[in-house]
């Protein structure tokens, strides 16, 4: 089994549960607003995922004569370490959608129909977006887009890529976005006339994550002393803690583009070893617990998203703290519940597979 990072899978699962705290305070009525900025706790996982494409596509060998091949299989292993997940909580998501929605037969029908969008990834490549069941597949799609741009052109160059296309391209990048839209973070479906605004997110932190891949893989060469490992921890931690802290009271202005480059810093610090949050966690004993967790943040984001758009129509007499306990209640609730459905179908896989082939396929002569 593949050594996890357990900073960064403990902080998945913060960043997981700003985002589902912020889409409460926005959807729900609380009375009351808390994390306010919390939609900015996406571009961690950006660049999280860029950094681990990088890291994954390095083991590939340097001479390639399928670039193609190499870059769809990458992607479709990528896929599939999000499914049965994925397939699970759009299912539930679809019940509580169309529940919600007091859906006709005839509109069940033509939701499930227009799930092909979610199912393939295609939401953020600008295709309607109102027939999402589950809002927040926005991210997924864009990653897997932006993944389906950048993969290539790593494998072609990786040198070009991480040398000057990773930062210069996410400088640019984010310049445009701030450019465009003055706060490129507070929508992931705006349309500038040839692409999503969630898109060049991805793609933009997906490049900062190979910047922090490339600064990390230099920090590891070298030897520091126990005052600078201190040292960096703060700079680790602070930039965590400041990150919540900010987006916890304070509303998009312009300074959300610096947090993101420092978010960056963060990530790029406990990737390299050289701090010691790692050795904290593992004095600890919590090696296991941040793995679970780690885990368990795709299936909470996956699982909340519904039941935020629609709680007001499936319980409009609930509002203030006890509509927010029993919000979070349902969507811990169900991930929990496509946690272990999952796990389930992971671990019988090969038992599954064989009756599916039984059906649907007929045996040789």
């Amino acid at each position: 089994m593949k050594k996890r990072n357990a900073t960064i899978d403990l902080m998945k699962f913060v960043f997981a549960l700003i985002i589902v705290l912020f889409h409460a305070s926005a959807n729900l009525k609380l009375g009351f607003r808390f994390f306010v900025n919390g939609r900015l706790a996406v571009e961690f996982f950006f660049i999280v995922s860029g950094y681990l494409m990088v890291r994954s596509a390095m083991k590939e060998p340097t001479a390639q004569d399928d670039v193609f091949g190499t870059a769809n299989r990458q992607i479709l292993h990528k896929i599939k370490g999000l499914f049965p997940d994925y397939l699970i909580a759009w299912a539930i998501s679809f019940a509580i959608t169309s529940t919600g929605m007091r859906d006709s037969a005839v509109d069940v029908i033509k939701r499930f129909l227009s799930g092909v969008f979610e199912f393939l990834f295609m939401t953020s490549a600008g295709f309607d977006e109102s027939a999402r069941v589950n809002n927040v597949t926005w991210f997924l799609s864009a990653m897997i887009l932006a993944m389906a741009l950048l993969l290539p052109v790593f494998l072609k160059n990786r040198r070009f890529y991480l040398k000057w296309l990773a930062p210069v391209g996410s400088v640019f990048l984010y310049g445009f976005l701030v450019k465009t839209w003055k706060y490129p973070f507070t929508s992931s479906i705006a349309w500038n006339g040839f692409v999503t605004k969630g898109t060049l997110r991805a793609v933009a932190g997906m490049l900062l994550g190979a910047v922090a891949y490339s600064l990390s893989e230099q920090l590891k060469k070298v030897r520091f002393s126990t005052f600078s490992r201190v040292l960096l921890t703060a700079v680790e931690a602070g930039g965590y803690l400041f990150f919540i802290y900010y987006v916890y009271g304070h509303d998009h202005s312009s300074f959300d583009i610096a947090l993101v480059f420092w978010a960056a810093v963060s990530v790029m610090l406990s990737f390299s070893g050289c701090t010691y949050s790692g050795d904290i966690l593992s004095g600890l004993h919590l090696d296991g617990a941040c793995t679970w967790l780690g885990i368990f943040s795709l299936d909470l984001y996956l699982s909340h998203a519904a039941w935020v758009k629609h709680w007001l129509l499936l319980f409009p007499s609930l509002s203030g703290m006890k509509s927010l306990v029993l919000f979070l209640a349902a969507s811990f609730g169900t991930a929990l519940a496509v946690y272990i459905l999952s796990a389930v179908i992971r671990k019988n896989g090969s038992a599954i597979s064989g009756k599916m082939k039984k059906i649907f396929l007929a045996e040789d002569l």
